[in-house]
């Protein structure tokens, strides 16, 4: 079932957040959130688990209005796993091993540790460690695990890759999308992430301003510069070679340039 949201409103005192918002996320789709700094995007995926409740309009997550009096937010919050950015800071057990499990453990659930590992490419070697004495990505990778490890129907990622190298995005990305029956909600500034969604919502001001194909919202740099966006990479490199075209990734920009030779 999907995450509904019909006009959500929300404000920190006199400062709106949000300001009529309304979409749709199906099952197992796979949805970028752009926006500058500021644009309401982490106030609206922290609706979808319930860390925040409308103040005024409707979320309903697998049928589950989260603003209903007696709406059953636990089940809610088991169904909607949330990664913030920099999830390491949220690590605090004294294995990697206690850290995962502790997520299934609170809401019941038997803790699938190795196979939360292994869906972030974590060696099971490390499941004996402290938490504290792992690189930066690997950190990354257990406060994954301990979300993935309640098996959420949904999975929303705040800036996960913020912080990595080149390589450990690629990667990190890569087995975040191979998730099977799993939406997948990431919000990201890198555009070239967004480019691999199925769908890229771009927020501006609080509101939800544009809901498009990543090929279609790409190949309109004029209108990506109003909301304080640019176009991925390839796509800005084959407009400065002139051979502008229908290209998001650099596997297609370089197919394009070979084809011109």
């Amino acid at each position: 079932m999907p995450i509904e949201v019909e006009d959500l409103r929300f404000s920190y005192g006199a400062a709106d957040a949000l300001g009529g918002v309304s979409l749709c996320i199906g099952d197992g789709e796979r949805v970028a959130i752009v926006g500058a700094t500021g644009s309401g995007k982490t106030t609206l995926v922290q609706h979808f688990n319930a860390l925040l409740k409308p103040q005024r309009g409707r979320v309903v997550v697998d049928g589950i209005d989260i603003g209903a009096r007696k709406a059953d937010l636990r089940e809610v919050r088991r169904r909607v796993g949330l990664v913030f950015q920099f999830p390491e800071y949220q690590l605090f057990e004294e294995t990697v091993e206690a850290d995962i499990a502790f997520g299934p453990k609170n809401f019941g659930m038997e803790p699938r540790v190795e196979e939360a590992m292994a869906m972030v490419g974590l060696p099971t070697a490390l499941a004996s460690r402290s938490p504290f004495s792992l690189s930066g990505g690997q950190m990354r990778r257990v406060a994954i695990a301990g979300v993935l490890a309640t098996r959420p129907r949904h999975l929303v990622l705040d800036e996960p890759t913020a912080g990595l190298d080149p390589e450990g995005r690629e990667e990190l990305l890569a087995r975040l999308l191979d998730l099977e029956r799993t939406t997948i909600i990431l919000v990201t500034h890198r555009m070239e992430e967004a480019a691999r969604m199925d769908r890229v919502l771009v927020m501006a001001s609080g509101g939800l301003v544009a809901d498009e194909r990543p090929r279609t919202l790409f190949a309109e740099e004029g209108r990506l510069a109003r909301w304080a966006l640019r176009a991925p990479d390839p796509v800005r490199l084959m407009h400065l070679l002139g051979l502008a075209g229908s290209v998001l990734t650099v596997d297609e920009a370089v197919d394009q340039v070979l084809a011109r030779v």
